[in-house]
C-alpha cells in the first residue's frame, strides 16, 4: 500500500481524494504561510544559479592562471606557487635541478664519446669534432634564452665546460707547439673566461658570472706562479691578490654571492701563496743584495690586506690588520737574513715583534687588537726560544738545596748552575738576552694599558737576572748579588705601585718570585751567601710592608716574618751550632714574630693574620728541627709557653693563645721528663690530667656544659692509665691510687650534681671490684652460684614494681645532672 498523504504544515494524514487538509483550512494564517513558502523556493532557486555562474568563473579563472604559467617570464619573477599546499621544493627548484643534472649527463656524455673516439679519430679530428659540439651546445642558450631561461643556463653551463674541454683538445692537436703548458692554459682559460663574459650578455647571468670568477683569476695565477726567481712570482701573486680583492669589494654589490665567496678563495689563495713563495726566496738569499727581492716580495703582500680590512669586522678584520702589520717585521727579517744566524734571528724576530707591538698604540682603536696579534705573531718564535734557554738558569741552582754549603762564592756560575755537579755547561746565548731584554722594554711599554704585558714584562726581568751573569761569565757571588737586587728591587716595586694603583700591584710580583728563585740556590751554596741573602730579603720584605697599603701589605708581612725565621735559623747554624740549637732559635723567632702581630699590627687584620699565620707555621718547623735532641726539644717548648702566655693576655686572643699555652707547658713537661729518662706512666699522664682539669673548670665557669666535655677527659686521663696498669700488672699502689680517684670523682659528681664524675668513678670502682672477687666467684662451687642468681631473682621478682619506680627515678634524677 502507497503511504497517505500529508500536510505540509500539520503533518496530518489527508482523507483520501481531499483537496486540503480540513484542520489547517478554516485556520487564518494559512495564506500567509504558503505566501512564505513561495518566496523561500524562488530564492533557493535564485541561489542555485548563483552556484552555477560561480563555479563557471573559477573554471575560467584557472584556465588563464595555467595558461599563464605555461608563458613564465624571465626567471628575475619568479610565478608563486599555490599557497594552501606545503612542498618541500619548488617547482621552479626541481626545475632547475632536472636541467643542471641533464646538462651535467651531457657533459658526461661528451667526455665519454671523446675517450671512445680516441682511438678513431686522430687529434685534429677530434679538435674539430668538440668545436663542432661546443658550438651546437652554445646555439642552444642562446635559442632557448627567452621561452625556457633555466634551460638556457644550464646549457650555457655546458657549453663553458666543454669550452674548457677543446682547449685542452686544440693543444693536443698541435696547436702552437713552442709555447708552455701553463702559458698556453692561462691563454686557454681567459679565452673560456671571456667566451663566459659574453655569453653572460645574453643567458645565464648567474652561471656565466660565477664561471668568470672562477677561471679568470686561475689565468693569471698560473702567469704568477712561473715566473722567475722566487720573488717575482711571489710579487706577482701578491698584487693579483690586491687586484682580486679591489675588484672584490668594488664590483661586490654587482655580483652574484657565489661570485664574491670564489673571488675571496682566489684571494686569500694567492696571498698565502705569495707569502709561502716570498719566505722560499728569502731563506735562500745569502747577501744582503739578494735579500732586496724578497723583501720587495714581503712588502707587495701588505696591498691586500689594507684593502680588504674596510669590508671587515670582528675577528675577521683583526686577522686582517695582524697580516698588514706583520710585513714591516717581516721586511726586517728578511733583510737581516743574510747577515745574522739563527739566534741573531730569533732574537731580530722578537725586536721587530714587540716594535710592531708597540705601534698599536699608534693606531687606531679598531686596528689595534689586530697589530697587537701580528707583532705577537713574528715574537712569538723567539720568546718561546729565550724562554727554553732560560729555564735551566731559573730553576738549576735549586740543586745545592740537595748539598748546601758546599762552595765558595767565588767560583764561576755558569759552570755550577745545576749544583755541584753541573753536566752539561749552560747552552745560553746573548742572542736569548737580548730576546728577553727586548721582552721586557715592550711589556714595560705596553703594560700602562695592559696588565697581563706587564706582567710579562716583570717576568723577563727576572728571566734576565738569572741568565745574564751566566753567560756573563760572573762569579757566583755576582749571580746572587743580581739575582737578589732584581728581586727586591720589584718587590718595592710592587709595593710602591700597590700604595698608589692597586690594579697593577700585582703584575710586578712575577719578576720577584722569579728572580727569587735561582737567588734561594746560589745563597745556599754557602753560608756566608745564606746569611746576607736573607737579611737583604728581610729588610725588603719589611720596607714593602710598609709601603704597601692593600692586600699586598698582608703578601710582603707574611714574607718578612718568614724572612726573619729564616734569617735567625740560619745565622745559629752559620755561626756553629747544631742542627737542634738551630731550631730552638727558629722557634724563638717565629714566637716573637707573633708576638708582633698580635700586639703591633692589632689595627691591621689581613697583615696581623698572615704573620701569626706564619709564625705558627714556624713554630711547627723549629719544633720539628730541634726535635733531633730530647734536651733541646723541652728547652723550646719551655720557651714558647711564656710566648704563648704574654700572646694571651691580648683580650681577642685569649682563647687560641691560651690554649696554646696549655698544650706547651704539657709538651714541655713530657720532654723534660723523656730527656732525664723518666718511666713512670703518671709522671706524662698526671700533669696532661691536671692541664686537662684546670682548662675543663674554667670552661666549665666560664660556660656551664656537659661534664662529659669538660671534665670527662682529666678523669679518663687521670685514672683510666693508673687502673689499667695496675689491674693488668697487680699493683697494689695503682689500684689503691684508683680506688682513692674513683671514690673521689663519684662523691663529688653526687655532691655537684655533675654525671661524669660520677659515672666514671663508678665505673673505676666496679672494674675494681670485678678485679678484686673475680677469681673467687670464678673458684666458687657452681650450686653456689646458681642459688645467688635464683635467690637474686626472687627478690628482683617479688619488688619489681618497687624497683622499676626506683630505677626509672634515679634515672631522671641521673639525667638533670650537669
Amino acid at each position: 500500500m502507497s503511504e497517505a498523504a500529508r500536510c505540509r504544515v500539520c503533518a496530518q494524514a489527508l482523507p483520501a481524494g481531499a483537496d486540503g487538509c480540513p484542520r489547517c483550512a478554516v485556520d487564518p494564517d494559512r495564506a500567509a504561510l504558503e505566501d512564505l513558502r513561495g518566496r523561500i523556493l524562488a530564492i533557493d532557486a535564485q541561489v542555485g544559479q548563483l552556484f552555477t555562474w560561480r563555479q563557471g568563473l573559477v573554471d575560467e579563472y584557472q584556465r588563464r592562471r595555467l595558461a599563464i604559467l605555461s608563458r613564465s617570464g624571465p626567471p628575475g619573477v619568479p610565478a608563486q606557487a599555490p599557497a594552501a599546499v606545503s612542498q618541500e621544493w619548488s617547482g621552479a627548484r626541481v626545475r632547475a635541478l632536472l636541467l643542471w643534472l641533464g646538462a651535467a649527463l651531457l657533459g658526461i656524455s661528451a667526455i665519454t664519446f671523446t675517450a671512445v673516439a680516441w682511438s678513431r679519430l686522430d687529434d685534429r679530428g677530434r679538435a674539430v669534432l668538440l668545436l663542432a659540439a661546443t658550438a651546437a651546445v652554445a646555439a642552444l642558450p642562446l635559442a632557448l634564452r627567452r621561452r625556457l631561461p633555466m634551460t638556457a643556463e644550464a646549457f650555457a653551463g655546458l657549453t663553458i665546460v666543454l669550452l674548457l674541454v677543446d682547449v685542452y683538445a686544440v693543444r693536443r692537436a698541435g696547436a702552437v707547439p713552442g709555447m708552455a703548458w701553463h702559458v698556453w692554459w692561462a691563454i686557454g682559460i681567459a679565452v673560456v673566461a671571456g667566451c663566459a663574459a659574453a655569453l653572460g650578455r645574453f643567458v645565464g647571468r648567474r652561471t656565466t658570472g660565477f664561471a668568470v670568477a672562477a677561471l679568470l683569476p686561475i689565468a693569471a695565477e698560473l702567469l704568477a706562479v712561473y715566473a722567475e726567481p722566487g720573488w717575482v712570482a711571489a710579487t706577482a701573486l701578491a698584487l693579483l691578490a690586491a687586484v682580486i680583492a679591489y675588484v672584490g669589494i668594488h664590483a661586490g654589490g654587482r655580483l652574484h654571492r657565489e661570485a664574491g665567496v670564489v673571488l675571496a678563495l682566489h684571494a686569500a689563495g694567492s696571498w698565502l701563496a705569495a707569502a709561502g713563495l716570498a719566505a722560499e726566496a728569502a731563506s735562500y738569499s745569502d747577501t744582503f743584495g739578494a735579500a732586496v727581492g724578497p723583501a720587495l716580495a714581503v712588502a707587495s703582500l701588505v696591498a691586500a690586506p689594507v684593502l680588504a680590512v674596510r669590508r671587515l669586522g670582528g675577528v675577521p678584520r683583526a686577522l686582517v690588520v695582524a697580516l698588514a702589520a706583520g710585513v714591516p717585521a717581516g721586511i726586517v727579517l728578511t733583510l737581516a737574513g743574510p747577515l745574522l744566524g739563527d739566534e741573531g734571528l730569533l732574537t731580530t724576530a722578537v725586536i721587530a715583534g714587540g716594535a710592531t707591538m708597540l705601534a698599536s698604540a699608534a693606531v687606531p682603536s679598531a686596528l689595534r687588537a689586530g697589530t697587537l696579534l701580528g707583532g705577537g705573531a713574528f715574537a712569538l718564535p723567539g720568546t718561546v726560544w729565550a724562554l727554553t734557554g732560560a729555564v735551566p738558569g731559573v730553576i738549576g741552582p735549586l740543586e745545592w738545596l740537595s748539598e748546601p754549603w758546599s762552595h765558595t762564592l767565588d767560583r764561576v756560575a755558569g759552570e755550577l748552575y745545576l749544583g755541584p755537579t753541573t753536566w752539561p755547561p749552560l747552552s745560553g746565548s746573548w742572542a736569548a738576552v737580548g730576546a728577553l731584554g727586548a721582552i721586557a722594554v715592550i711589556g714595560a711599554g705596553l703594560g700602562a694599558h695592559r696588565r697581563v704585558l706587564l706582567g710579562i714584562s716583570s717576568a723577563a726581568i727576572g728571566l734576565l737576572a738569572a741568565v745574564t751573569p751566566l753567560v756573563a761569565g760572573t762569579s757566583v757571588l755576582v749571580t746572587l748579588a743580581v739575582t737578589v737586587i732584581t728581586a727586591v728591587l720589584l718587590l718595592l716595586a710592587g709595593a710602591a705601585v700597590d700604595r698608589r694603583r692597586l690594579q697593577w700591584a700585582w703584575a710586578v710580583l712575577p719578576g720577584a718570585a722569579i728572580a727569587a728563585v735561582p737567588a734561594t740556590g746560589w745563597a745556599a751554596s754557602s753560608a756566608a751567601g745564606s746569611v746576607v741573602a736573607l737579611a737583604v730579603f728581610t729588610l725588603a720584605a719589611g720596607a714593602a710592608a710598609v709601603l704597601a697599603r692593600t692586600g699586598m701589605r698582608a703578601v710582603a708581612a707574611a714574607l718578612a716574618a718568614l724572612s726573619i725565621v729564616a734569617f735567625a735559623g740560619v745565622t745559629a747554624r752559620a755561626a756553629g751550632a747544631g742542627i737542634a740549637p738551630a731550631g730552638f732559635t727558629a722557634a724563638l723567632a717565629a714566637g716573637a714574630v707573633a708576638l708582633v702581630g698580635v700586639y703591633l699590627l692589632r689595627a691591621q687584620p689581613a697583615p696581623r693574620a698572615a704573620v701569626e699565620g706564619v709564625a705558627a707555621l714556624a713554630v711547627i718547623v723549629g719544633i720539628a728541627v730541634a726535635a733531633s735532641s730530647t734536651t733541646w726539644l723541652a728547652g723550646t717548648f719551655s720557651a714558647l709557653v711564656p710566648v704563648a702566655v704574654i700572646a694571651a693576655l691580648s683580650v681577642d686572643r685569649r682563647v687560641g693563645y691560651g690554649v696554646a699555652a696549655a698544650g706547651l707547658a704539657l709538651c714541655s713537661v713530657w720532654a723534660w721528663l723523656a730527656a732525664v729518662r723518666v718511666g713512670v706512666v703518671e709522671a706524662y699522664t698526671a700533669p696532661a690530667a691536671a692541664a686537662a682539669l684546670a682548662a675543663g673548670i674554667i670552661g666549665w665557669r666560664n660556660v656551664p656544659g656537659r661534664s662529659w666535655l669538660t671534665l670527662g677527659p682529666a678523669l679518663v686521663l687521670g685514672i683510666g692509665p693508673t687502673l689499667a696498669i695496675g689491674i693488668a700488672d697487680d699493683d697494689p699502689v695503682r689500684l689503691v691510687v684508683s680506688a682513692v680517684l674513683s671514690t673521689a670523682a663519684v662523691l663529688v659528681g653526687a655532691l655537684r650534681r655533675l654525671q661524669a664524675p660520677l659515672c666514671l668513678g663508678a665505673a673505676a670502682l666496679i672494674a675494681l671490684g670485678i678485679d678484686q672477687w673475680g677469681d673467687d666467684l670464678v673458684r666458687m662451687p657452681r650450686w653456689i652460684t646458681l642459688g645467688v642468681a635464683g635467690m637474686v631473682l626472687m627478690w628482683i621478682g617479688a619488688t619489681f614494681e618497687h624497683r622499676r619506680r626506683n630505677w626509672r627515678r634515679a634515672s631522671e634524677v641521673i639525667a638533670h645532672f650537669g
